[in-house]
């Protein structure tokens, strides 16, 4: 009888933390110059019903500014009577969200939003303090997963864009040309 009970748990305990959820980010750009705009999206996948939740995204605010007019997430598109709310700390930007009917999707944007840089340095962008519920009355927390950390780099050195292609294929053959005329008159 105790292999059975034992065998319950065991079997009980691996299928709750299969259903793992994940909150991936992703940077437009790594590598930047003080003033350029970078787009932080943070993704939400394989999550079960929930209708509240809060975590910290670490960031310097000496590096950079956190753009509040960009924000952006596909939870107000499923309930425009919920609340998001997102402030800039020294060392971090804190969001909660609470919804009054539970959210369901399992694939959304959470949030989306842009940062400029102010000054030269180096910044980890980490998730922390992550914690998400199930609806009332269970207000379990679920299982969080966090990928996608990144980091940033912000120098003096300016982008220098490559030339096109066809460009120096035209002066090439410009070049070349008159070189064999050239060459020929003599």
């Amino acid at each position: 009888m105790k292999k059975y009970i034992t065998l319950i748990i065991l079997v009980l305990s691996f299928c709750s933390n299969a259903n793992a959820s994940i909150i991936t980010m992703s940077l437009s750009e790594q590598t930047v110059t003080p003033s350029d705009t970078i787009e932080v999206q943070l993704w939400a996948s394989e999550f079960e019903e929930f209708d509240a939740f809060m975590f910290d995204l670490t960031i310097s605010s000496t590096l950079f500014e956190y753009q509040e007019s960009s924000f952006g997430s596909d939870l107000f598109i499923s309930n425009p009577f919920s609340f998001f709310e997102v402030n800039q700390y020294t060392e971090y930007l804190s969001f909660s969200f609470v919804d009054l009917t539970p959210v369901s999707n399992s694939y959304f944007l959470l949030a989306s939003f842009n940062i400029i840089a102010k000054s030269v340095g180096i910044d980890n962008l980490t998730l922390e303090n992550t914690a998400f519920y199930q609806p009332y009355p269970a207000t379990q927390a679920l299982n969080i997963s966090t990928e996608g950390n990144a980091s940033v780099h912000v120098t003096n050195v300016a982008k220098v864009s490559e030339p096109a292609t066809w460009l120096m294929f035209i002066l090439g053959s410009w070049f070349l040309r008159k070189n064999i005329i050239n060459h020929n008159q003599f």
